[in-house]
């Protein structure tokens, strides 16, 4: 009598797979959140302005585009990492990465200019401010070089010397603008509301008090760009041997997201000033 035997084999899942699955539903719900943001910060303040125009002005329409840039930005992440190499998506996808991170790097810059250069009065001198203006205009130019060379027809070797030479300058401009803005931010702060309005008179109050809200979520934005800068370079740095193994690849993967986590909490510490200052005048607008 013979009995026969049926092996099985269980197929093991690939954990660098699972990774990439795990990262592209990260990315996509990371996006989802933040154009919920997005939709909540545009109706906050056209309700509470009573009007839709309220989102067309210079400093709301900054902080908007920023914030879907970043929900762009993310998105764009995702779809990158799933393309097949060589792709049309895969080159799609680079060059709408590449638009969303300047615009959303360049209109963070200009916005927490506008939104905090009475704050910066208050502690430099016009000169200091207009060499920091002519910094922003030079951030916003280089910041401008990656998306440029995208749509470039560059050999491989050319085009990763001028990314690399472009996105450094990017960062050490930027570093020094995001410096000067922590360092106005903490100043302020740490002076005394009480010596402001006395030195400025008792309707100094109000704006006293605009003054430490912009400052306390402006540093809160500054600390996480900060941040942002820093978990992109050790994610840059941990990427230059092309990992292979599948602990090296979770490391950089986790880094990745902790950098695209510090972005969006640059955007949401905005959203928040913004709440803050709407709710700081409806209630002085009561009293």
């Amino acid at each position: 009598m013979v009995s026969a035997t049926i092996t099985t084999t269980v197929e093991q899942p690939d954990p660098s797979k699972q990774l990439a699955s795990f990262y592209y539903g990260f990315e996509i719900l990371l996006t989802v959140v933040v154009t919920l943001e997005a939709l909540f910060f545009a109706g906050y303040i056209c309700r509470a302005s009573g009007t839709m125009k309220t989102i067309r002005t210079q400093k709301n329409l900054l902080l908007f585009v920023m914030i879907l840039c970043e929900a762009g930005y993310f998105l764009s992440s995702a779809e990158y990492d799933a393309a097949e190499v060589g792709s049309i998506g895969l080159k799609a996808a680079s060059i709408f990465q590449a638009v969303c991170f300047a615009v959303m790097l360049i209109f963070y810059l200009w916005y927490s200019w506008l939104r905090s250069v009475l704050v910066f009065e208050q502690n430099y001198s016009a000169r200091a401010l207009k060499i920091v203006h002519v910094l922003l205009w030079v951030a916003t130019g280089i910041t401008l070089i990656p998306p440029l060379i995208e749509v470039l027809p560059l050999d491989r070797d050319t085009y990763f010397a001028v990314f690399t030479l472009a996105m450094g300058a990017s960062a050490v401009v930027v570093l020094i603008v995001d410096t000067f803005y922590g360092v106005c931010y903490l100043q302020h702060l740490f002076r005394k509301t009480a010596e402001v309005v006395e030195a400025k008179g008792e309707d100094a109050a109000i704006v006293t008090t605009y003054f430490q809200i912009i400052a306390k979520y402006g540093a809160a934005a500054t600390f996480f760009s900060f941040a942002a800068l820093g978990t992109f370079a050790g994610s840059s740095y941990m990427q230059i041997n092309k990992p292979t193994e599948i602990s090296d690849k979770i490391a950089v993967v986790l880094v990745i997201l902790l950098n695209h986590i510090m972005i969006a909490s640059v955007g949401l510490s905005l959203i928040l000033m913004k709440v803050r200052l709407i709710a700081t005048r409806r209630l002085n607008d009561d009293d």
